[in-house]
């Protein structure tokens, strides 16, 4: 679909003839991101006439609904609520790839700090909601990913590979702590054990030996 017919879907539902511009979504996922980039980059450019950078700073949620935007997340599998959504640099980084610069590993640390009110989130009292569906899909496989590296970052990177190994391998002392981190509830979607959440979150800096190592003792201790 070429640019001028996916502005002119958005245009006819901003100025009231149509409900939704759904139909300047059809087609791949790719053509999805294309259209996605299309509409904002208008918006931003043409409508409120920013520049990438200012709009990093001044986009908000009014904007998302004046400009009827909040549909565009959907057609991408980019999780909006406007209750929580505070960092604008990822929707505005397809739009200006060049020029607006986003990090999944920095967002989902974020996220963490929310959760476990750690770092500069220790003093607050009101409750984060994680947005729906976050740790959900592919995308959610690869934060949950990065959510145990980062954990692991804070509270254990004074151990070695083989005593996280060890760690990992007690199910239930594992289980408790990856609990009490807001991590558990979401990886055992993915993952049988914390044992195999450690393993495949390291990658290929995980060691097949220890991890065999420990799936023997766990069916060891089990027997007995």
């Amino acid at each position: 679909m070429t640019e001028a017919t996916i502005l002119n879907e958005y245009e006819q539902t901003l100025m009231g003839n149509k409900k939704t511009y759904k139909s300047a979504f059809l087609g791949s996922e790719e053509e999805k991101r294309h259209a996605f980039a299309v509409i904002w980059r208008y918006v931003v450019t043409d409508i409120l006439q920013f520049t990438p950078q200012v709009a990093v700073k001044n986009f908000n949620h009014q904007i998302v609904h004046d400009l009827a935007l909040t549909q565009t997340f959907k057609h991408i599998d980019m999780n909006y609520n406007p209750k929580q959504y505070t960092d604008w640099r990822e929707p505005l980084s397809i739009a200006f790839p060049d020029e607006v610069r986003y990090s999944l590993k920095a967002q989902v640390e974020e996220i963490c700090d929310r959760l476990c009110k750690i770092g500069r989130y220790a003093c607050t009292r009101k409750e984060f909601i994680l947005p729906k569906n976050y740790f959900v899909g592919e995308i959610g496989l690869k934060r949950i990913k990065i959510a145990l590296k980062y954990m692991l970052d804070i509270y254990m990177s004074d151990k070695s590979k083989a005593e996280l190994y060890n760690f990992f391998g007690s199910r239930i002392i594992s289980k408790r702590w990856l609990i009490s981190h807001n991590l558990w509830p979401y990886a055992k979607t993915y993952y049988q054990t914390p044992l195999d959440y450690f393993h495949n979150t390291l990658g290929n800096e995980g060691s097949e030996l220890m991890y065999m190592n420990e799936l023997v003792k766990e069916k060891i201790y089990t027997k007995e």
